[in-house]
């Protein structure tokens, strides 16, 4: 017999490590053969990479298959709401989604965490909000979902999932439900093992540290207004990143890169810092990469950008060997990447179809010593 499956997809009272376990209570006195999928064409590319964490975590002894699709559009979103507007982003997303698809028989599904209350809810806001062409949205659970198959996919709340029986495994299903596009909306951050936050030993891989700001001496007056400036100072900071992760474009390409750093290169990028992007130690040092979003292209952002590497430097302290500013298209002009390293000692990185280009990109990826 033939058995195909997914070990990171086994939810049962037994989820077998690897195949070797399983094969050996089903295989007659033949022996049996394992041969591996390497490669998917169902994931958009993003999409794949994004799940890719998980897929490690859950099964690490089988190989994650690369995505034969090219990359492009935005098949990957990460939206940040209210907690209290949560369901109501939600639905709103998954309504969007089907709107756009009037006419082409492509269905959209919206995941839940396993609660039948929230189903509930779920389905009569997508009655009141929707119009009357709408088409219908699947509104499912993270317990019924193996097996399903949709074109477009809304997650809410994967940090609810994971708490869930068997949470991690169902969030993975969840997440790799999709064929043309995911979009997370959350209002909890993001599970660790997605953003590389769960490993311990990142923390340790990276010399890059929050400043501690707190006064020496409570009684001087002038040094508690000085640092009373600088906590306010890097609370702006950290507001400031906060507002730029809530767009899809930034963090799309956030979580690209973290994968080539990851699964590339096999480096451990710290990637929760409240000041940071990204910041990782590789071959040529510590780097630290500022991302931009929309229309981050311009010269005009990139000049902004340089000056939150410059604020970054000053809050956390530290001088990293080599800094990047990671452009989610070529810059709109020819000079301005040439410029911004010239003037400021900035490399400059930009997302293509085929991966990546600019200045350093082996050393960017992790790959490379550098000069």
């Amino acid at each position: 017999m033939t058995v195909l499956g997914d070990l990171a997809q086994a939810t049962g009272a037994h989820p077998y490590d690897s195949w070797d376990e399983l094969a050996e209570i089903l295989a007659g006195r033949d022996g049996w053969h394992l041969e591996e999928l390497t490669y998917g064409y169902r994931l958009p590319a993003e999409v794949m990479t994004f799940a890719a964490p998980l897929a490690a975590k859950l099964a690490p002894s089988t190989t994650f298959p690369t995505s034969v699709r090219p990359e492009g559009g935005a098949p990957l979103r990460l939206l940040m709401a209210d907690r209290s507007e949560l369901l109501d982003s939600a639905v709103t997303e998954a309504i969007i989604l089907a709107e756009a698809e009037i006419g082409t028989g492509r269905s959209t599904a919206l995941i839940v965490p396993d609660n039948a209350e929230l189903v509930r809810e779920a389905e009569k806001k997508f009655a009141d909000m929707r119009e009357e062409e709408t088409p219908d949205v699947h509104i499912l659970p993270s317990s019924q979902i193996k097996g399903l198959e949709f074109d477009h996919v809304v997650v809410a709340e994967p940090a609810a999932i994971t708490r869930e029986p068997a949470g991690l495994r169902r969030l993975y299903i969840a997440v790799t439900r999709c064929t043309q596009s995911l979009t997370i909306v959350h209002a909890e951050p993001l599970p660790g093992v997605l953003t590389g936050a769960d490993d311990p030993d990142q923390e340790k891989a990276l010399p890059l540290t929050q400043t501690d700001v707190s006064p020496q001496n409570e009684n001087t007056e002038n040094e508690s207004e000085s640092t009373n400036a600088f906590d306010d100072f890097v609370a702006a900071l950290e507001k400031r990143v906060r507002s730029e992760r809530e767009s899809p474009v930034h963090e799309g390409i956030r979580h690209l890169l973290i994968g080539e750093l990851m699964y590339g290169a096999r480096l451990n990028p710290v990637v929760n810092l409240p000041t940071i992007d990204i910041a990782c130690n590789g071959p040529a040092g510590t780097v630290l990469y500022e991302v931009l979003g929309e229309d981050g292209h311009t010269y005009e952002r990139m000049r902004e950008a340089v000056l939150r590497i410059m604020e970054v430097q000053y809050a956390e302290g530290e001088n990293p060997d080599h800094r990047f500013l990671v452009l989610p298209q070529e810059p709109a002009e020819a000079w301005a990447a040439e410029a911004i390293r010239e003037a400021f000692g900035i490399s400059v990185i930009w997302r293509t179809r085929e991966g990546w280009a600019g200045e350093q990109v082996s050393v960017a990826l992790g790959r490379g010593g550098g000069e």
